[in-house]
């Protein structure tokens, strides 16, 4: 990397680069739920914020978004996830926690992000459609209207189902 390509770029705790135009890509699912890539810079934070973001589950395992919020205000819960998850209570219930807390308020919204915004952001914001009482093949429709190649195994949200249902008893 050039002297000129790292004055514009924000670092990674763990020292990948990324430029500070990278764009944070923003899918609405429902009036206030989103999902999508990485933040990865506070300009881009505060492009989440003035979409109207109020909290933010980070799935990435490569970074910690807490050091981006500035002034935003925006309230951050990092769920370290890599892309080997397998979806236990464990591993998913404290973000669906959080996503509960966040849209009991009113004029709350919430993005849901992991590094390209595909994998783990489009399973996790369809436990939290479910867990809002959306029908699976609504929040299935939802999630692929908004990012057609938003990856969404068969067998992963049949699990995701199982444990949302027992999460609910």
């Amino acid at each position: 990397m050039t002297a000129d390509n790292e004055a514009s770029a924000a670092f990674f705790v763990s020292g990948t680069a990324v430029h500070r135009d990278f764009p944070t890509e923003i899918n609405w699912v429902a009036p206030r739920l989103a999902f999508g890539s990485m933040i990865g810079t506070p300009e881009n934070m505060r492009v989440v914020a003035d979409a109207g973001i109020t909290h933010v589950i980070n799935l990435q395992d490569e970074f910690d978004d807490t050091l981006l919020v500035g002034d935003t205000g925006i309230s951050v819960h990092w769920q370290k996830l890599g892309n080997d998850i397998d979806f236990s209570i464990v591993a998913i219930e404290p973000a669906l926690a959080f996503a509960r807390r966040a849209l009991e308020g009113a004029n709350n919204a919430l993005f849901v992000h992991c590094l390209a915004g595909r994998n783990r952001s489009a399973k996790i914001t369809y436990a939290v459609l479910r867990v809002m009482g959306t029908p699976d093949v609504d929040a299935r429709e939802r999630i692929k209207q908004a990012q057609p190649d938003a990856v969404l195994e068969d067998e992963v949200l049949r699990t995701l189902s199982d444990r949302i249902d027992r999460l609910r008893a």
